[in-house]
């Protein structure tokens, strides 16, 4: 909001506008894979694994459904935007600040960041810069039509239907 510009403005501190904010504090990831070299990389994480990333932010914090589509719709919009990629070094906290907004965006009764801090285990200070870096890289485009929604639904709901996963939106059908 612009409340929260101005007050960072008068505090003299400025959100980080780096891409890098994003990647694993560690600089490591779940899954390696040896290279040619021997050296090690990181693995792009399954479907499985997303899924249950994703599971676990939205059961924490209490979010409804739907904050799925629109929170994929705010990853697409990332990469379109910012013409960055998705890695594996970086995605926990992409998927985590595009869903964390996606609820605040949709849910009418959405957790502030000192809940989701509270809940995720993450400090208030870090999810209020990757927030501030993530609606920055979207130029603060958070809204999302009823087209853009259906197709991001519709994407879901296919990937439900192929991976036998339960689907908990109603139908748009």
């Amino acid at each position: 909001s612009l409340a929260a510009t101005s007050m960072w403005e008068d505090a003299g501190w400025q959100p980080p506008t780096g891409f890098e904010i994003f990647n694993d504090d560690e600089g490591l990831c779940d899954d390696y894979d040896p290279d040619e070299r021997g050296m090690h990389a990181c693995r792009p994480p399954s479907v499985a694994t997303v899924h249950h990333h994703i599971s676990l932010i939205s059961r924490a914090a209490h979010m409804g459904a739907e904050a799925s589509a629109v929170g994929l719709a705010y990853v697409e919009r990332l990469i379109s935007i910012t013409n960055q990629p998705i890695a594996p070094h970086n995605w926990k906290k992409i998927v985590l600040v595009a869903w964390l907004l996606a609820a605040k965006m949709w849910d009418d009764d959405a957790y502030e960041n000192p809940d989701f801090s509270a809940v995720l285990g993450l400090p208030v200070e870090k999810l209020n810069a990757l927030e501030a870096v993530f609606v920055r890289c979207l130029d603060y485009q958070l809204g999302v039509s009823a087209s853009e929604y259906a197709r991001y639904y519709f994407a879901l709901r296919s990937i439900c239907q192929v991976s036998s996963a339960h689907f908990p939106l109603r139908p748009l059908d």
